[in-house]
């Protein structure tokens, strides 16, 4: 593929590229991991072999287990309740400009607490030799499900595009279904949005 081409992708995840919505900004692309976490209460291994851990090479932009959902692609006052579904509940007497700054504080927050959420290690620990601060959290697997040449990012919302369950085309889902099927209990999926810059 070629580095940065905004009309190239590939793979199993359905990349919204030439959507109005979303400003191409020509930082190299975007890729799509999918990455099976433990779950504390269930432990799949039995031994130390089976889990690892990976470098945060790149800039982790979204998942969508932390990030909030989508917002709207033209928020309309007189669609009753959009606030309350995208936004939760704020209370009748907020206007559209106030949920949106909301969402936008929210999005802020998320985006600086998302790197350390998966890669706790990059705090600014001097004994910690620096290979090490950006080692993630165990991993049982992580799967390359896509990428492209496209940038996404919503100018509106202040937030880059991050996939989901439904952006995934019917055989990444049927990856991701299979995979929820094997670890069952054991292991939390998360699709991890990443910038390739």
């Amino acid at each position: 593929m070629d580095r940065g081409d905004p009309t190239k992708s590939r793979g199993f995840v359905n990349f919204p590229v030439g959507s109005q919505r979303f400003r191409h900004t020509g930082e190299g692309g975007m890729f799509v991991r999918l990455v099976a976490l433990p779950v504390s209460a269930h432990d799949f291994m039995v031994c130390n072999g089976g889990s690892f851990q990976c470098l945060a090479e790149r800039v982790l932009v979204g998942d969508d287990v932390s990030t909030l959902p989508p917002a709207p692609e033209k928020p309309k006052s007189e669609e009753t309740g959009w606030r309350r579904k995208i936004f939760g509940l704020f209370g009748r007497n907020r206007s559209d400009a106030q949920a949106l700054e909301e969402y936008r504080e929210r999005v802020k927050d998320i985006s600086e607490r998302l790197p350390r959420l998966y890669f706790p290690g990059r705090v600014k620990v001097y004994d910690i030799p620096p290979e090490k601060k950006s080692l993630s959290v165990d991993h049982y697997a992580v799967l390359l499900l896509g990428s492209t040449g496209w940038t996404g990012y919503d100018d509106q919302f202040g937030s880059y595009w991050h996939c989901t369950y439904r952006d995934l085309t019917d055989d990444g889902r049927l990856i991701y279904d299979t995979l929820t099927l094997l670890f069952r209990d054991t292991a939390t999926l998360v699709l991890q949005t990443w910038l390739d810059r």
